[in-house]
């Protein structure tokens, strides 16, 4: 039994040894000693003759998969759909977050971005970790909860970032555990203090980090939400909220360590 805790939901996973070991490699941050029946609940399997990997949430039959990725992916998608219909006071935004010092931080970008990688490299930087995908944002606090899962990439990071042994590798996604990050996992919840909005560019000569209005900021944050419907007004004055509450830049990068020291230099002396 695999037993989580998200958001202050309890989520319990009766797996098999196969199974079992992919979803701890993944959400061990979340792990949490519970007892009793979660709010959700899924049963996880793989068959070895079939090479089939099956997914069953409380009697709902969800699918069979056939390779980790998309067990890995649905198993991750379907608990997110979840979370979002027993916690919709909170807004879901797809980012990561991170906390150095007292400053908690957003990374947003689209797919390809370099968000994850960018991510990875601030744990290089002494900044403790709260997510790479899932950021829970309470709109009266302004603060995000851990989703504290493993990093997940689709390419290999550069140097001096490389993936450790410990990362497990599937045909599509490589995921570092957060036993691996050197600056380790956020405790409790931070206050969102910085928005960066990240673009990798190959051809990119310089870091380029600009601020950006909130009314950007405001657009940009409402792209990247998962729940907006849950709020008010279709949930703009919640992105708003989120944009109004912090500092937002823009940061185009070829080189993802002098991004990282941009960054935290920003920080430091802002």
């Amino acid at each position: 039994m695999l037993q989580l805790i998200v958001a202050n939901i309890a989520i319990n996973v009766s797996a098999d040894k196969h199974t079992l070991n992919l979803l701890t490699k993944n959400y061990s941050g979340l792990v949490h000693a519970s007892t009793g029946l979660g709010q959700i609940n899924y049963v996880t399997s793989y068959q070895s003759e079939t090479g089939h990997f099956y997914l069953t949430r409380a009697d709902n039959k969800l699918n069979k998969y056939d390779n980790q990725a998309d067990f890995i992916y649905f198993f991750e998608k379907d608990l997110t759909v979840e979370l979002q219909k027993l916690r919709p006071d909170l807004f879901f935004l797809h980012s990561a977050a991170l906390r150095l010092n007292d400053k908690t931080i957003l990374i947003i970008g689209h797919s390809g971005a370099g968000k994850s990688t960018t991510t990875w490299a601030l744990t290089h930087h002494g900044f403790e970790y709260f997510t790479d995908e899932l950021s829970p944002v309470d709109l009266n606090t302004m603060q995000v909860t851990a989703y504290s899962h493993a990093i997940c990439m689709k390419h290999d990071p550069p140097a001096p970032f490389q993936l450790p042994d410990e990362t497990l590798i599937t045909n599509r996604t490589k995921h570092i555990p957060v036993e691996c990050l050197p600056a380790g996992i956020a405790s409790g919840t931070g206050k969102i203090t910085h928005i960066f909005f990240v673009h990798y560019k190959p051809d990119q000569r310089n870091v380029v980090i600009q601020p950006i209005s909130p009314a950007l900021a405001s657009a940009k944050v409402y792209a990247n939400a998962l729940n907006q419907l849950c709020h008010e007004d279709s949930g703009l004055p919640a992105a708003a909220k989120i944009a109004m509450a912090c500092d937002s830049y823009s940061l185009e990068f070829n080189n993802v360590e002098q991004a990282c020291q941009e960054i935290q230099n920003l920080l430091e002396t802002g």
